[in-house]
C-alpha cells in the first residue's frame, strides 16, 4: 500500500532534534499508545480488530461474548479514550487505521483474545448433519454470523482447530445456502489448518480425522459446483481417494472404533457417488456395496442410533439409484423399498426432525420416479404428491436452503408431465 511504503520527513522527533524520516504508518502507530489500556480494554479491542470495520450493536456484541465481564463499562472505556466509535449509544464501530494498528501490535495475543468469540460463532452456526440446516439460529441470523466469521479467518491464519472449526461452520452455511465457491474458499482454509496440524502431530488420531474430513469437505465442494464439469468431478474424486485412504488407515489401526467405521462407511459411499456421476457405475456399485456393508453392521450393532439408521436408509437409496441407472428394476425397486421402510420408521419416531423430513420425501419421489419409468403413471403421481406435501414444508420452514426447492421444483416438473 502507498501509505506504508512511503518513506517521508516528519516533525516527528526522535532522540534529540534532529527530523527522523519515517512512514505515515509508523507515525500513526506511534499516535496510538496502547500501553493507556488494561488488559481487559486490549482484549476486546482485539475481538474489533477481526470483526469487520462497520457498526455493531451491543446486543449482537452480547450474543458474540456472552460470557464477557463488565462488557458495557469497557466498550464505554474504549469509546472514551478514542479506540472505538460509539454511535447512538448502542452501536460500537473501530476505525479501519485503528484496526490495522491493533491487529499489528496485539498480533501476538490476538488468537487467546478471540477465543470466546470464536467459540460463540461455532456454537451459534451448529448446523443439522447431512442437509445443514442451522440448528441455533435463523438463515438470516446466519448469514450476519458468517459474514462476521469470515472476516476472523481472514485476520487470523495460524494453524489452530478451533478455527478450522469456524472454517468448517462458515463453509457449511455457503453450501446449504447455493454460494458454493465462498464454501470452497472455507472449506481449503478448514484443509490448510489440518493439512499443518497433521505435519505437526502426525500421531494424534483427532487431528488425521480431521484431515481426512477435510478431504471429504473439499470433494464434496467441488463435486456440488457442477456436477456435469468433468474437470470438478475428476477434482473432487482425488479428494475422495485421499479421504478414502486416510478413513481406511485409521480404521486399520483403530478397528474398535465405531466414528473411525463409519467415516470409512461415508469414504465408500463419497467414491461411489462420484464414480456414479462420472458414468462408471460398475465400480459405483463395488463402493455403494462396501458403504451398506459397513454402515449395516454399524445399525445392527446400535440399532437405536438415528444417525446410522439414516445413514443405512441413504446406503440403500445410493444402491437403488445405480440399479435405476443400470436397468436393473428390480433390485432398483427393492433397494428403494428398504430406504422408504427405514425412513418412515424414522419420520414416526421424530416428525419435527428436518433431516429425517427430507429423507423421507427423497425416498417418495425414488418410489415415484422408478414407477413413472415403468409406465405406471397414477402410482408414480401418488408418490410425488406425497413428497411434495413434505418438500412444501420443508421450503417454507427453510426458504434459503436451495436443495429443498431444487428438489420441489423437479417434482413440481414431474407431476406436470403425468
Amino acid at each position: 500500500m502507498f501509505l506504508e511504503s512511503q518513506v517521508v520527513n516528519t516533525a516527528y522527533h526522535s532522540d534529540g532534534q534532529a527530523l527522523r524520516a519515517a512512514s505515515p504508518a509508523a507515525i500513526i502507530s506511534a499516535m496510538y499508545d496502547m500501553g493507556e489500556l488494561n488488559d481487559q480494554e486490549t482484549a476486546l479491542l482485539s475481538v474489533f480488530a477481526v470483526l469487520p470495520a462497520e457498526n455493531i450493536d451491543y446486543a449482537v456484541l452480547e450474543t458474540l461474548l456472552p460470557d464477557k465481564e463488565n462488557l458495557d463499562t469497557v466498550l464505554l472505556d474504549l469509546a472514551q479514550k478514542g479506540w472505538l466509535a460509539n454511535q447512538a449509544d448502542s452501536n460500537f464501530k473501530i476505525s479501519p487505521v485503528v484496526q490495522e494498528i491493533t491487529l499489528d501490535k496485539n498480533r501476538r495475543r490476538l488468537l487467546a483474545d478471540c477465543r470466546q468469540l470464536i467459540a460463540s460463532l461455532i456454537d451459534q452456526l451448529i448446523y443439522e448433519p447431512g442437509i445443514g440446516h442451522p440448528v441455533q439460529i435463523s438463515y438470516t441470523e446466519a448469514a450476519v454470523l458468517t459474514h462476521y466469521g469470515e472476516q476472523i479467518i481472514q485476520r487470523l491464519i495460524e494453524p489452530d482447530e478451533y478455527l478450522a472449526l469456524l472454517c468448517d461452520r462458515l463453509g457449511n452455511f455457503h453450501k446449504t445456502t447455493g454460494n458454493l465457491v465462498n464454501a470452497l474458499n472455507c472449506f481449503e482454509a478448514y484443509f490448510r489448518s489440518y493439512k499443518a496440524l497433521y505435519q505437526a502431530y502426525p500421531n494424534k488420531v483427532s487431528v488425521k480425522n480431521c484431515l481426512a474430513i477435510s478431504y471429504e469437505k473439499l470433494g464434496t465442494a467441488h463435486a456440488a459446483l457442477d456436477n456435469l464439469n468433468l474437470d470438478n468431478l475428476n477434482q473432487a474424486l482425488v479428494f475422495f481417494d485421499e479421504y478414502f485412504r486416510l478413513s481406511n488407515e485409521l480404521y486399520e489401526a483403530h478397528p474398535n472404533n465405531v466414528s473411525l467405521k463409519n467415516n470409512l462407511a461415508i469414504s465408500y459411499e463419497k467414491l461411489g457417488t462420484a464414480h456414479a456421476a462420472l458414468g462408471n457405475l460398475a465400480l459405483a456399485l463395488i463402493f455403494f456395496t462396501a458403504d451398506t456393508q459397513l454402515t449395516k453392521e454399524l445399525y445392527d450393532a446400535y440399532p437405536t442410533n438415528v444417525a446410522f439408521k439414516s445413514g443405512l436408509a441413504i446406503s440403500y437409496e445410493k444402491l437403488g439409484k445405480v440399479h435405476f441407472a443400470l436397468e436393473n428394476w428390480e433390485q432398483a425397486l427393492d433397494f428403494f423399498e428398504e430406504q422408504f421402510g427405514l425412513s418412515k420408521e424414522l419420520y414416526e419416531a421424530h416428525p419435527s426432525d428436518v433431516s429425517i423430513k427430507n429423507g423421507l420425501a427423497i425416498s417418495y419421489t425414488n418410489l415415484g420416479r422408478l414407477f413413472e419409468k415403468a409406465g405406471l403413471n397414477q402410482q408414480a403421481k401418488e408418490y410425488y404428491q406425497t413428497a411434495k406435501l413434505f418438500l412444501d414444508e420443508l421450503v417454507n420452514s427453510s426458504p434459503l436452503y436451495v436443495k429443498f426447492k431444487q428438489l420441489n421444483d423437479w417434482v413440481v416438473q414431474r407431476l406436470s408431465g403425468l
